[in-house]
């Protein structure tokens, strides 16, 4: 009886050892998880930036294409050997 004992308070000690382990991964991992969310939230808030800034450039660019500067001939009005712009 004595060896049956011995033998479950070992079970449960190294039962124990698994779970403190296992509870110890979870935080790491919750805190990893944290950290992603947090870095991404970053990443989103860039990419939103560089879209807006994207578009108001481009929009600045249309209008300058729309617009010809004054005393310069624009390919829109096929003046001389004027080239057309890049996008």
């Amino acid at each position: 009886m004595e060896q049956k004992v011995n033998r479950l308070t070992e079970v449960l000690v190294q039962e124990a050892n698994r779970r403190e382990k296992a509870e110890r991964q979870l935080g790491e991992i919750g805190q990893r998880r944290s950290e992603l969310e947090a870095e991404l939230a970053k990443h989103n808030q860039a990419q939103r930036s560089c879209g807006k800034s994207w578009k108001r450039r481009k929009s600045n660019c249309d209008h300058n294409r729309r617009t010809p500067a004054p005393n310069k001939p624009s390919w829109r009005h096929g003046l001389g050997n004027c080239r057309r712009p890049r996008p």
